[in-house]
């Protein structure tokens, strides 16, 4: 086992520091031993394949005629542009499936050829995919 001693001749020498090289920030140093994703979009994948999706709820005819008839109503008053709640399915653009959401909006027009509802706002809302309709107050 060698001793301090044998290192005496070195020891108190000044650190080396190169003279065609800047010295590297202590930020820059430390950066050289961060960890990294040795799976380059791993967690992204487990995160997409943990989201979960259902599938659309198909509306019987009873309840289909209920929508229709909410439909029909609204038409009547949509020059006043009425504000309804709308629960509808909206199909999820990277996997089988969808979520349904609620939404309050001010509606602007019934396309009955397209058969969508249209918001102020311009967005659409396929009848096929309106789970339910409400007038609010």
């Amino acid at each position: 086992m060698r001793k301090i001693e044998d290192y005496a001749d070195i020891l108190l020498l000044p650190h080396h520091k190169a003279k065609n090289r800047k010295e590297m920030s202590l930020k820059d140093r430390a950066a050289q031993f961060a960890p990294f994703a040795a799976l380059k979009g791993y967690e992204e994948s487990l995160d997409e394949s943990n989201r979960t999706t259902m599938e659309r709820k198909i509306l019987s005819d009873t309840l289909l005629e209920e929508l229709n008839q909410k439909i029909i109503a609204l038409q009547e008053k949509i020059k006043s542009q009425p504000r309804v709640k709308i629960i509808y399915y909206s199909p999820d653009e990277k996997k089988y499936g969808g979520n349904y959401q609620e939404e309050s909006i001010q509606m602007k027009e019934i396309d009955t050829v397209q058969r969508v509802i249209v918001s102020t706002k311009r967005k659409k809302y396929p009848f096929d995919y309106i789970f339910d309709i409400q007038e609010e107050v």
